[in-house]
């Protein structure tokens, strides 16, 4: 199987293996899982941290459990800007060692944040096709713990969208500046084994 980095540069499949061997010792410095909202950042990390054999760091969590409560509430009883704000801070507080970090899917909003996570880490960019995120959303809406695509739009003033119109505009408004701070850009949409294959390969040869 081939497989290119964001640049469409092609590389090939190293002969080593990651499995095991402490990530921090490789590289010094965190991955990023960086992307939309059920892009399968969760899942993923805690695939990758038992695998790499290290700590994995979520910042969604680590906002609640700062605060006391889910980021439904957060948001309900501060706004919008006092949750960032907790994320940027949450983001500077974990360790610039090797770790996995799953990060929130507005992370990438704020500018200050895109620097540090490109010039602090690894930025692996989860990008599964518009449906595919639909599906997993109307699955798993997880209403309690995050406020709803619907409710971000009545906030904003927006026209009552279908879920995939809404989906489809956050990904417009976002997917550039993904792009802007990935190392490396992967179809989520895939197996957990075969993303984590993927992303051994690309540790491998740097």
């Amino acid at each position: 199987m081939q497989l290119n980095n964001i640049f469409g540069k092609p590389f090939n499949k190293p002969e080593c293996n990651l499995l095991g061997k402490p990530l921090g010792k490789i590289l010094g410095k965190p991955l990023f899982l960086i992307g939309l909202r059920a892009s399968g950042k969760t899942v993923l990390g805690k695939i990758l941290s038992e695998k790499l054999v290290v700590p994995l760091y979520d910042t969604d969590l680590m906002i609640k459990n700062t605060c006391g409560q889910s980021i439904a509430e957060i948001v309900d009883c501060h706004g919008w800007q006092y949750f960032r704000d907790q994320e940027s801070s949450v983001l500077k507080s974990i360790p610039c060692e090797g770790s996995i970090v799953s990060t929130g899917g507005g992370i990438i909003l704020d500018a200050k944040n895109r620097n540090y996570l490109k010039n602090n880490g690894i930025c692996i960019f989860l990008d599964p096709p518009i449906q595919v995120l639909c599906d997993r959303l109307t699955k798993t809406p997880l209403s309690s713990q995050r406020p709803a695509f619907a409710k971000i739009t009545k906030e904003k003033n927006i026209k009552k969208e279908s879920m995939e119109e809404e989906v489809m505009r956050m990904c417009t408004e976002r997917k550039d500046l993904y792009l802007e701070i990935a190392h490396l850009q992967l179809d989520s949409s895939q197996g957990v084994e075969i993303l984590t294959t993927q992303i051994q390969e690309y540790l491998a040869i740097l």
